[in-house]
């Protein structure tokens, strides 16, 4: 256990030109700066100190074994003179060992003025300032310093981010397939750049259906559009001056299909290859410059380049695409997705143009935990030629029986078998595509022999479906002149699972006003602790909170369990249900929640060890009052008395899903 825990932070403020301490003439850093920082989501204090002319600062929290402030080296950081220690006071008195990670988020700014290419790095280490009991006394308990870690990023003027619109990373090849490339164009903020060069390299087999005119340009002022077909280049110039400015990049727009063949620099190979299949990675490059001149008058004008090793981008193209979704279709009227719920999965699916596919079949397998449903006749809806068909498909030619092993459900679609040859589009906006959707019903428990737990379907449980497309390459009369066609996708959901709250509910049986109420010894604090369950199901439920020491020292507390519900402050060391949870206690029934106190963590443990299962419609609320003394015990001025809890779920299959909270007092 560690009292008053910190965060030391040390940001590489005087960047790549800034002067140390001193130095005559002086130059303005232009490096990191701190703006604030939070836990899960509430502010964070921090104190702020610059490295002086030696290299030291003195910690503004931390003493040494002989009670002075501690000496803190810049060089241990990998750190500088006039770079800038962050302290962090985290909002805990006290941390156990085993108290979940505490994840602080910091907001720091860039300069202007820093140096693009330039790596800063950013340097931190924990610490407990209070050591390992509660009072500041550094002499008799010296602070615990923990090892330091750093990362660094590289500056930048001149970012691209480039896009592809097509479904699950995929296309289908052919001008009835048309694409979208969209690159995001981040220039920094407040700098000026000119003469913009953007080349877009378009791997083979790309085709701009209208040339230039398939390419827009957003937010660059004054740009100019240049296509080479011979070597499928396109640049984008924009002479400028264009300043950056938070939330205005640019865009530049492609608009394209996969053409038949490896055009321009390779015409005479199809992109799909013999047979239509294997499919192909197109993979896409992107280089960019632009003339900088620098807000900060120690840097020279120079050239920008933008030019990563990897692609920007990469897509599949394929003779056949398939996508698998799914949406809730028939709600049961209770929060959350669960048992007793309709999911209408879909399937779309894509021909390329330039294919002819026979004997065309969807092997789709449902998951344990949920029943095809046959109320709902599944919808096969056809695109060809321009005009759309609606067939209605029989479940029983479909459906295969439930795999009494494992719980799923095979369905085999034979598409094929009612439409003949798929024809690639023939026209232009005739692409030929296909959808089908059917139903199934959330169940209430697995049916496969080997599920684990008890079996039933809850909060936390995945369900998941996935879909095996295959048809045979032919010509337009159905005659083979290739292998098999394939392609595959998945879709999957996830039953709704609660979360944990924690509140200050009376303190001497009076309701607090305000954030954070003060409290002296001897107070009694009633605690209200909560989870919510959507569908009240859950395998196994663990409530661990974190009481802050010295003033709630539970480990020798000897708690108490009244089984009744009460919205009133509860007596010294008596755990009760709080006024919500009428409908939780009911199904519980005699089934008491097991509490167990551990002394090293100052944790209380609420465990909820059997499995609860309840109509799927019902929604509950786990709420438990407890009260504590607040004890006479002498602690460090500024001792934070925040208190964390967490809430874990398990689900039958072992995956646990956990929330926290926080609480204060003063």
């Amino acid at each position: 256990m560690g009292y008053a825990p910190i965060l030391d932070v040390v940001l590489p403020t005087r960047g790549a030109d800034g002067s140390a301490p001193g130095e005559d003439p002086p130059s303005p850093p232009d490096g990191v700066t701190f703006l604030s920082a939070s836990y899960l989501g509430c502010p964070v204090g921090a104190t702020m100190v610059a490295f002086a002319a030696d290299g030291t600062a003195l910690h503004p929290i931390l003493g040494d074994g002989a009670g002075q402030p501690l000496v803190v080296n810049a060089a241990d950081f990998g750190a500088r003179p006039g770079d800038t220690l962050v302290v962090l006071r985290l909002p805990f008195g006290s941390f156990a060992p085993d108290q979940p990670a505490a994840a602080i988020a910091l907001s720091l700014s860039l300069s202007p003025l820093a140096d693009p290419d330039t790596p800063l790095t950013i340097a931190s280490r924990g610490a407990f300032a209070f050591g390992l009991d509660p009072l500041n006394n550094p002499r008799a308990d010296p602070p615990v310093v923990g090892g330091i870690v750093s990362d660094s990023f590289t500056p930048t003027v001149l970012a691209f981010r480039k896009s592809f619109d097509g479904p699950e990373g995929e296309t289908a090849t052919g001008p009835n397939s048309p694409r979208t490339y969209r690159i995001a164009v981040a220039l920094a903020d407040g700098q000026t750049l000119t003469d913009l060069r953007s080349v877009d390299r378009l791997p083979d087999g790309i085709v701009l259906a209208a040339g230039a005119g398939s390419v827009s340009v957003a937010g660059l002022p004054g740009a100019t559009v240049d296509f080479d077909p011979a070597t499928n280049n396109l640049t984008v110039t924009a002479p400028g001056p264009l300043v950056g400015a938070a939330g205005t990049d640019a865009t530049i727009t492609v608009r394209f299909f996969v053409g038949e063949t490896l055009a321009p620099g390779d015409p005479a190979t199809p992109v799909l290859g013999p047979g239509a299949d294997p499919p192909r990675t197109i993979r896409n490059d992107l280089f960019a410059e632009a003339e900088w001149t620098p807000l900060d008058p120690r840097d020279p004008p120079q050239t920008i380049t933008f030019d990563p090793r990897a692609a920007e981008n990469s897509f599949v193209a394929r003779p056949l695409a398939v996508q698998k979704s799914v949406v809730l279709a028939v709600d049961r009227g209770a929060p959350g997705t669960g048992p007793g719920d309709t999911l209408e999965w879909r399937i779309s699916g894509q021909v390329s143009d330039y294919v002819s596919l026979a004997g065309l079949t969807l092997a789709d397998r449902l998951s344990d935990g949920q029943a095809f449903d046959p109320s709902f006749a599944p919808r096969l809806v056809v695109n060809h030629a321009g005009t759309s068909t609606v067939i209605p498909l029989d479940p029983a030619d479909d459906v295969a029986m439930r795999n009494p092993a494992d719980g799923t459900t095979d369905l085999s679609f034979r598409v094929g078998d009612r439409l003949g040859v798929l024809l690639g589009g023939e026209t232009a906006g005739a692409a030929t595509t296909f959808t089908l959707a059917y139903r199934s019903t959330i169940e209430a428990r697995f049916a496969s022999p080997a599920a684990p737990g008890d079996a039933v379907v809850g909060q936390g449980d995945s369900l998941s479906n996935r879909i095996s497309a295959a048809a045979t390459s032919t010509d337009p009369s159905g005659v083979p002149v290739g292998g098999t066609v394939t392609d595959d996708s998945a879709a999957a959901l996830r039953i709704a699972t609660g979360r944990v709250g924690k509140e200050i509910w009376r303190i001497n049986g009076v309701a607090p006003t305000g954030p954070n109420p003060t409290i002296v010894s001897g107070d009694l604090v009633t605690f209200r602790l909560t989870y919510t369950l959507p569908q009240s199901s859950f395998s196994s439920l663990v409530l661990a909170d974190f009481l802050p020491l010295p003033v709630f020292d539970i480990g020798s507390v000897s708690f108490t369990f009244d089984d009744t519900v009460s919205a009133d402050a509860q007596a010294e060391n008596v755990i009760t249900w709080g006024p919500d949870a009428g409908v939780f206690a009911a199904l519980v029934g005699a089934r008491d929640p097991v509490f167990a106190v551990e002394s090293g963590s100052n944790v209380l443990h609420v465990r909820f060890d059997e499995p609860l299962r309840s109509d799927p419609s019902v929604a509950s609320t786990v709420d438990l009052l407890f009260t504590l003394r607040v004890a006479d015990r002498p602690f460090g001025d500024g001792l934070f008395l925040t208190n964390l809890v967490q809430g874990t779920e398990t689900n039958a299959a072992g995956r646990a899903t956990s929330s926290q909270d926080l609480v204060g007092v003063r």
